[in-house]
């Protein structure tokens, strides 16, 4: 965990994710301290590069849950966080059988041609953007902004 100003253009990514109704209540060790997340944080194991260290902005975890002060001074800030993202990371929390077609369906709308579009891969997208992280009003900012 590092603190950096956006003044200095950072290089990073940023995590878009559902927090989930679940309390904190797993624990990782952050520069040598103890810091409660929740379970719903196994993007982390997903996300990490064993060979290469990778900088994430991940609001839960950069931003002091317990400190309403630094959450009202850091909340404002999040539009230029996204924006000056190199990339943000979407997060939506599992995973199904349906997904990877969804995921290969939404590639395709870059190269539609006039072979038509099959059912299946319609159902599929369906149940991708009926996951709750669609359901965020933040999403399009996280998404959108990004350099």
């Amino acid at each position: 965990l590092q603190s950096v100003s956006l003044d200095d253009h950072p290089a990073f990514e940023a995590l878009s994710y559902i927090w989930g109704n679940e309390k904190p209540n797993c624990c990782i060790t952050c520069n040598g301290s103890s810091l409660n997340i929740r379970p719903n944080f196994n993007a982390l194991k997903r996300l990490r590069n064993s060979s290469e260290p990778r900088v994430i902005w991940i609001d839960a975890i950069c931003i002091n849950q317990e400190d309403l002060i630094e959450e009202n001074h850091q909340i404002p800030l999040m539009r230029s966080i996204y924006k000056n993202a190199e990339r943000t990371i979407v997060w939506l929390g599992g995973e199904s059988k349906g997904i990877s077609k969804a995921v290969d369906l939404m590639r395709s709308f870059l190269e539609i041609d006039n072979h038509g579009f099959f059912y299946e891969p319609w159902e599929a997208l369906a149940e991708l953007i009926s996951w709750s992280w669609f359901r965020r009003i933040w999403v399009i900012q996280e998404v959108v902004l990004v350099r």
